[in-house]
């Protein structure tokens, strides 16, 4: 459902973020620490870290019952609307250098790059402008 991207992401910063949200009760995210896989004939695979912020948050999915695809806004649930938004501030916060986000359905196409501040993706939030066609570029 939400891409998230940003450079340098090392054990320590997505253990942070994650801390941070739980900590703050925003939307959830989860940090899966890098690692190295050995394969046949001594073969080894780095896998780097990742962090995903999720679809769910255990009670449900954040879409409304009522969100369409391909719909010219995503319909969030409304108390997921300011967790999410809590979720973008703690990613500026621990992300000074920005980070791309964008909510999708799977092979939806990117129409717009859109460079928004921490504080103006949360707004489009918090006025239900969110849309799957837009990648937000985060400064």
């Amino acid at each position: 459902m939400f891409d998230l991207e940003f450079e340098g992401l090392t054990d320590e910063l997505g253990l942070a973020l994650a801390h941070a949200c739980a900590d703050r009760g925003a939307w959830p995210v989860t940090f899966s620490e890098g690692r190295v896989e050995k394969r046949w004939f001594g073969i080894e695979k780095a896998y780097p870290p990742v962090l995903d912020i999720e679809a769910h948050d255990g009670t449900g999915p954040i879409l409304a019952v009522t969100a369409e695809r391909d719909a010219a806004t995503i319909d969030l649930r409304h108390d997921a609307i300011p967790r999410l938004i809590d979720t973008v501030r703690i990613l500026g916060e621990h992300l000074p250098d920005g980070f791309v986000f964008r909510a999708t359905h799977s092979g939806s196409p990117i129409r717009l790059d859109e460079t928004v501040s921490v504080d103006g993706l949360a707004t489009i939030i918090a006025e239900g402008q969110l849309n799957e066609f837009t990648r937000y570029l985060v400064r």
